[in-house]
């Protein structure tokens, strides 16, 4: 039960989302669009509430599920971004005929995806998580079926999104290899033995750093931002360009200052230059664009290497 309650949150979002595509199931079309946005934003602040009064703390699941002031600020803030999301897009949903419980739902479901992201202490439940993000923006970005620049989005989203993930993953695969487990603190401990003088180690923080600068859109692993940002709904490419990125760095944190925690003198100074390059490139490029999406595109993109300097 303690189990339970340690991810009370989560549950509570995806049982909004489920409701919400319940609802419009069984009520007649368009009826429900008017009221549907609202039970998200009520779910999404009950989630939140239940957060902030639950005091669970510590480490539930068998080790699989950490609960502590990380969690709590990031769920703080996926809640919060996913009820802007929902609020300012019923109007364009309806002019664009895009449904609007699906849209919720989606928002939902990858919220949930980017608070399980915060609770990992594990290789695994980081992966279930970063996958439970991924896939519903994938959907969102390709939304307006009838548009085949949101068709190229997604299809360019998903195709890229899963490379990262297969790189990510293979990553993860070797650091399992050299430390024989999938738990961040044995992973950090193995790791403080073999020390950078082992390929292997080598080989697995290099995959892994290309893994999460593809989810963070770290230059020069952006190519799929542009396109994405531009071809989406725009209250999609809202969430886009500030949840997916900020469960990006929620993992980056989580798997580098964790696990890889006793290699930081060394993955640090990679993250320097490509924190350089990417606040360089974004910001030159953005310069010459004359979409306005595109442009802000950029610029995420440019914010990306200011969060990745800290």
């Amino acid at each position: 039960m303690t189990d339970v309650v340690a991810v009370l949150p989560e549950i509570v979002v995806s049982l909004t989302a489920i409701v919400v595509l319940m609802v419009d199931a069984v009520a007649r079309r368009g009826r429900a669009d008017g009221w549907l946005p609202w039970l998200t934003i009520a779910g999404l602040a009950a989630a939140g509430i239940v957060g902030l009064l639950s005091g669970a703390t510590g480490i539930f699941f068998r080790g699989f599920v950490v609960v502590d002031a990380f969690t709590a600020f990031f769920r703080f803030v996926f809640v919060v971004l996913a009820i802007f999301a929902v609020i300012v897009a019923p109007g364009y949903l309806a002019r664009r005929r895009i449904p609007a419980a699906e849209y919720d739902a989606i928002i939902c479901f990858s919220t949930v995806g980017a608070m399980t992201i915060t609770l990992s202490t594990d290789l695994i439940t980081l992966f279930i998580g970063l996958e439970l993000m991924s896939i519903p923006v994938y959907v969102l970005a390709g939304m307006e079926r009838r548009d085949r620049y949101s068709n190229e989005a997604a299809l360019k989203y998903f195709l890229l999104g899963a490379f990262s993930s297969g790189i990510l993953v293979y990553g993860f695969a070797w650091l399992y290899g050299v430390t024989g487990s999938t738990e961040f603190a044995e992973i950090a401990a193995a790791v403080a033995r073999e020390g950078i003088a082992n390929p292997a180690v080598v080989v697995a923080l290099a995959l892994v750093t290309v893994g999460l600068g593809f989810k963070a859109a770290v230059v020069p692993f952006h190519q799929w931002t542009p396109d994405a940002y531009d071809g989406a709904p725009t209250p999609a490419t809202a969430f886009m360009s500030v949840a997916p990125k900020a469960a990006a760095f929620a993992a980056i944190l989580r798997v580098m200052a964790s696990g890889l925690g006793p290699l930081s003198l060394d993955w640090a100074l990679v993250f320097a230059i490509l924190a350089a390059v990417t606040m360089t490139a974004g910001n030159v490029v953005a310069l010459v664009q004359t979409n306005v999406k595109r442009m802000l595109a950029y610029s995420s993109i440019a914010h990306t290497g200011y969060i990745l300097a800290a």
